[in-house]
Parts: structure tokens; sequence; C-alpha cells
């Protein structure tokens, strides 16, 4: 399954697979602002999961920069992962989580150059 599901991602164009990356991990935050609180974590941890699927799927087509920044984010993620009940389970690592998915998917978002087409 997931090697048709890469086969389709790598379809994609440079710029739409960062776009897909930023929606995984804003996923994260719109999940803590429709479920503030909520002790159900599947949903989030799939969103991360598929990140880190796209990061790698995407690394090997984009400038040296924002390879290193795809780098960061990846680690970062898997940090999250290795110690997701004091992450995901505790009010301050929640915070800091969902702040994060929130500025990594701006950022995303910017150097996708797609923010560009919707003004």
């Amino acid at each position: 399954m997931d090697k048709q599901r890469q086969n389709r991602f790598e379809q994609f164009e440079p710029p739409r697979r960062i776009a897909s990356i930023a929606s995984s991990v804003n996923h994260v935050f719109l999940y803590e602002k429709n479920h503030p609180g909520s002790q159900s974590d599947d949903n989030p941890q799939r969103m991360l999961s598929d990140a880190l699927l796209y990061i790698e799927w995407t690394k090997p087509v984009v400038e040296p920069n924002l390879k290193v920044e795809l780098g960061e984010l990846s680690q970062l993620i898997i940090g999250w992962q290795q110690n997701w009940q004091e992450f995901w389970h505790t009010p301050s690592g929640r915070t800091t989580v969902v702040k994060q998915c929130k500025q990594w998917s701006d950022k995303l978002i910017e150097a996708s150059g797609l923010a560009k087409l919707h003004i």
C-alpha cells in the first residue's frame, strides 16, 4: 500500500509535495483547535507519520536548503513520536507540539510558493 501511495505522491511537483507536508502538520494544530485537550491521539499521530513519509519522498527533489529544513522537521517529529506521552498528554508538551506544527506549516506553505497564488 505504501508503495502505491508513494508512487502517486511522487507524481506531484515539489511545491505540491511541500504543501502536503505542511497540511499534515497543520492538521495537528487544527485537531487541537477543534478538540482541545482531547486524550485521543490517533489523528495527530497519523498526521505526523504521514508528514514523515512525505518528507522522505520529497527530500530527493528539493533544493539543498529545503532538504536541511525538512531534515530538521523530520527529527523534531521523530522526537515527538519517541516521547509521545510526554508531548501529547501534558498541557505544556501539547502546547509545544501544536505551536511548532503551526509554525512549520506556515513556513512550508511559504517555501512551496503556493501562498503567493492565493493572494
